[in-house]
């Protein structure tokens, strides 16, 4: 109250409503936000477990593809290292 009547005295009633409006704009959005988190999905429309579904088929994948040894080795000339990864020259 002491507050209320020190603003009201300075000229600042109108930013304590602005305030108290901000509030209950953003409660509402906030409000609005939870309800829709707790909406729920939409079901998937074919069973999961109906055999005349198609579905892509699956192939096997090597966790180890790709893979390339990084041991270390010899040093090289930087000249050398560098042939190595140049692209070769279109003819």
């Amino acid at each position: 109250m002491f507050a209320g009547l020190f603003f009201a005295r300075v000229g600042f009633s109108n930013r304590i409503g602005t305030v108290h409006a901000t509030f209950k704009v953003s409660a509402v959005f906030l409000l609005t936000l939870v309800a829709a988190g707790c909406a729920g999905t939409p079901r998937a429309q074919v069973a999961a477990a109906d055999p005349a579904v198609h579905a892509p088929a699956t192939g096997y994948n090597a966790t180890t593809r790709g893979y390339s040894s990084l041991r270390p080795v010899e040093p090289r000339s930087w000249r050398e290292q560098n042939e190595r990864v140049t692209p070769r020259a279109r003819q």
